[in-house]
């Protein structure tokens, strides 16, 4: 949906302060009236964008054949609803979205055990993490990440930190920061 895009586009760049509704009109390609029959206020747009984001993470969450982190990595490098919506949720606007974000962790558990599981049988060790946890910190990793972006340079970074973590997280001997290998790489 266009006034979907567009208000993602606004709340991504601007945040929910610095987003107001001319602006996401503006985005959306719409006319106001056009807008505000959907969603009267810009508290209703941010709410669709974490719906729609929430959604769109579900759905590829429970129909993904990669590891999570991988996954939620995708969608963020993919789409700006992602991106915003996850902007949103760190931001708590338009209210804290607590239901979302349980039911978030709660696609990412089954999955994250899965992945646990064969990292620990990778190791040749037992001590397989609980999915729970792990799910909430990776979701946690994400949400850090995105609310880092302006302190680490844009969404590229964003990725590259959250992927790192959560190699950190998921594999029992911990990779190397991507840039302390190249900067330590002998040719």
């Amino acid at each position: 949906m266009a006034i979907i895009e567009g208000a993602a586009a606004a709340f991504e760049e601007l945040g929910y302060a610095g987003a107001g509704f001319a602006e996401i009109v503006r985005r959306s390609g719409l006319t106001s009236g056009g807008v505000q029959f959907h969603f009267a206020h810009k508290e209703d747009l941010a709410a669709g964008v974490v719906e729609s984001c929430a959604a769109r993470l579900l759905a590829e969450l429970a129909q993904a054949k990669a590891p999570p982190a991988a996954t939620l990595s995708r969608l963020h490098r993919r789409s700006v609803v992602v991106r915003a919506g996850l902007r949103l949720i760190v931001e708590r606007a338009p209210a804290p979205p607590a239901g979302h974000c349980r039911r978030l962790v709660d696609a990412i558990s089954p999955v994250s055990a899965t992945e646990a599981a064969d990292a620990s049988e990778a190791a040749d060790t037992s001590d397989a993490p609980d999915a729970e946890p792990l799910a909430t910190v990776l979701f946690g990793a994400l949400l850090g990440a995105q609310a880092m972006a302006p302190f680490l340079g844009g969404p590229e970074r964003v990725r590259t930190q959250f992927e790192y973590a959560a190699r950190l997280l998921t594999t029992p001997s911990a990779p190397p920061h991507p840039r302390r290998a190249a900067t330590n790489r002998t040719d």
